[in-house]
């Protein structure tokens, strides 16, 4: 990739923006270099955008993988080559299918997963570089703000569940009880199975839950899903997982957990998301976002309120078919995002958002 372009389309992302929102800009990059997310490298405009920064580091790893692109220069570019999102829409169904499946379970949120992942020391200063504005920014966040970024929370989520479960296989053969007290794990035990075995990681395991002989984990990028026969049983072992993700840098909120068995319709639980639905009453409810504009509507706005019915697992299909032949018609007939459509179109787009926004207060059993 040119560096020179990287840099100018930078700076000429910045140059269209008011004074207000260039003042938004530095205060935003400020923040991130506070919180250890990036830090400046150079401004680029001190060389009207033409010099590229040299580092001596690049110099000593002629045979790194990464080499022929040490610096990352644009994300709209740099998507184009990545494998995108963590999981596909496929396994999104998939999840929500299993999640259907379990009797109960507990569902719960890495908190700020992204921000949370490092790039490696040793790969960093090839590899995680981006022009911004008129600067040139080194990340520390792995792949921050790119659609790599929930493959890389995939792979964390992964090495991580894969110890836990080494772990509750470890734990089996010591003891009768479906929980094993983590005081019975010796030593040479926990460093057999811990991915980083350390005097500290030892006492941190001990000094956690019961591990169930038993759970299931069920996850989605940064969702977790603990299932059993019994409340109780999914309490362990979501109690034991957000443990064990807990040692690793990955803490969730119990806070913020959705229980199946305990959830009321009150105004507090409305607001409760699974995986996009709405969940409430141990029921699943589709979610509905759009409206249309007063006055003429656009192709735009048509577009904005057609898309904003979420629906993966199809329990309404019938209104996303309509919408589908709605928007077949819209773009058979109008080019351009700014035309106004006609008012017979209006009318069905109007009626089918009034259908929409009707069926989010009729739910689907989760179960």
């Amino acid at each position: 990739m040119n560096y020179r372009q990287a840099a100018a389309r930078g700076a000429r992302c910045t140059k269209r923006l008011s004074h207000t929102q260039k003042e938004a800009f530095q205060e935003a990059l400020a923040t991130y270099i506070d919180r250890g997310f990036c830090t400046i490298v150079q401004n680029n405009s001190v060389d009207n955008y033409n010099g590229g920064p040299s580092f001596d580091q690049c110099q000593q790893a002629d045979n790194h993988p990464t080499t022929p692109c040490r610096i990352v220069l644009d994300y709209r570019v740099l998507n184009r080559y990545l494998l995108r999102g963590g999981r596909t829409q496929n396994d999104l169904q998939g999840t929500l299918l299993q999640l259907r499946g379990f009797r109960y379970f507990v569902a719960s949120d890495i908190s700020k997963a992204f921000c949370q992942m490092k790039a490696s020391l040793h790969d960093l200063a090839y590899t995680n570089y981006t022009c911004i504005g008129d600067y040139t920014v080194l990340w520390s966040s792995v792949s921050f703000g790119t659609s790599s970024a929930p493959n890389f929370l995939e792979c964390c989520t992964y090495d991580i569940t894969t110890e836990a479960d080494a772990l509750r296989k470890a734990g089996a053969t010591l003891t009768l009880s479906p929980l094993v007290d983590p005081y019975l794990y010796d030593d040479d035990t926990l460093a057999e199975v811990l991915l980083l075995p350390t005097p500290e990681a030892f006492d941190y395991i001990r000094q956690g839950p019961m591990v169930p002989k038993e759970f299931v984990l069920l996850k989605y990028v940064d969702d977790l899903f603990n299932g059993g026969d019994s409340p109780e049983l999914a309490s362990q072992a979501n109690d034991f997982s957000l443990h064990i993700l807990g040692g690793h840098g990955l803490k969730a909120d119990s806070i913020k957990n959705v229980r199946s068995w305990s959830q009321s319709s009150t105004e507090e639980t409305t607001s409760k998301s699974l995986l996009g639905y709405h969940y409430r009453d141990e029921q699943l409810f589709v979610v509905y976002s759009g409206q249309l504009p007063s006055g003429a509507t656009t192709k735009r706005a048509a577009c904005s309120a057609l898309a904003s019915l979420y629906d993966p697992l199809g329990i309404f299909i019938e209104y996303d078919l309509k919408g589908r032949l709605i928007w077949r018609r819209i773009c058979e007939n109008y080019k351009s995002w700014s035309d106004p459509i006609d008012t017979n179109v209006a009318n069905d787009l109007e009626d089918w958002v009034k259908e929409c926004q009707a069926v989010t207060t009729r739910g689907s059993p989760a179960i």
